[in-house]
């Protein structure tokens, strides 16, 4: 008997399971009876049915859900104002001193705090001398866009480096197929080091919709007001705690993703991108300097009489 086509790996279990079985049990109070644990075993199998109905619905809407963490469906003021509050953040963070020095010779204590928060900065796109650019709203949606970033313009260097004259289009081909030219383990092991990251993030979309579930509750039947702002208040909780714990957990894969598909440091790679800019922007110089000479000297022989001949 062939086995059932379902996963049954740690991830799909993080990833979906999870967070469709403490979503449900959020809304609990708000299910119909047959789908609660006091129905006896058809309500613990109603339960459990919602739940995973629930964990693939917000699986199978992972990719919109990636698309709104990066800034679209957002108006276009509030996803500015935030992509703004985000880049001043990351500005004034590096416009502090690197680190401080105490009198024993060791970092002091808010040096060695501050280097929590320069782990945020790992999740914006880096920028020539070292600067990092904030392109969407979101914490989470700068981290996938600057490893996506990072992982173009690293093939890009590449490429160019190899003397490619379409380096550009290389990239993007170099990028695309990177994930299918991996080993199974490696493959694997990325999936793995990132089920407990999309875990977070899905749970927190999961507290988000019950959320504005008990909302709509409260508008619809006040005389349950005082359980639904409770309920409503614990999901606030759960998807705050998720995602501060997730932007945590997208540091640490997205430093592993870096470390296992791009050979240099992504600042690296931005320093050898300039100087390859450079190296082209004087060699289009001298060109276009040595077609000019041409041209003159040819000028200058066409404006000359002819010899005169004996």
């Amino acid at each position: 008997m062939p086995p059932l086509p379902v996963p049954t790996s740690v991830a799909f279990f993080l990833e979906v399971i999870v967070p469709g079985l403490i979503g449900t049990l959020l809304a609990h109070p708000l299910l119909p009876e047959w789908a609660r644990l006091g129905s006896g075993a058809s309500g613990l199998v109603g339960l459990t049915a919602v739940a995973v109905i629930f964990g693939l619905t917000i699986h199978l809407l992972r990719m919109p859900l990636v698309e709104l963490a990066m800034g679209r469906f957002w108006p276009g003021r509030i996803r500015k104002w935030r992509v703004s509050s985000i880049q001043r953040w990351a500005d004034n963070l590096r416009a502090q001193p690197a680190q401080a020095q105490s009198s024993d010779g060791l970092p002091d204590v808010t040096a060695f705090h501050r280097l929590w928060d320069l782990r945020g900065l790992d999740l914006l796109v880096a920028g020539p001398g070292g600067k990092r650019i904030a392109y969407c709203p979101t914490m989470v949606g700068n981290g996938y866009f600057a490893f996506t970033t990072d992982l173009y313009m690293a093939f890009e260097v590449e490429h160019r480096l190899m003397g490619s004259p379409v380096a550009v289009w290389e990239a993007q081909k170099a990028a695309t197929r990177l994930w299918y030219l991996m080993s199974k383990d490696q493959r694997d092991e990325l999936r793995e080091l990132g089920a407990a990251n999309l875990a977070l993030h899905r749970l927190t979309v999961a507290a988000i919709v019950v959320l504005v579930a008990y909302l709509v509750d409260i508008a619809m039947a006040p005389g349950l007001l005082r359980r639904d702002l409770a309920m409503a208040a614990l999901c606030l909780v759960v998807a705050r705690v998720t995602y501060v714990a997730g932007l945590s957990e997208i540091q640490s894969f997205i430093a592993s993703a870096r470390a296992l598909t791009m050979a240099l440091d992504r600042d690296t790679v931005q320093a050898i991108r300039a100087y390859l800019d450079f190296a082209a922007k004087q060699a289009a110089q001298q060109a276009q300097g040595q077609r000019q000479d041409v041209q003159s000297a040819g000028g200058d022989r066409e404006g000359k009489p002819p010899l005169e001949t004996r």
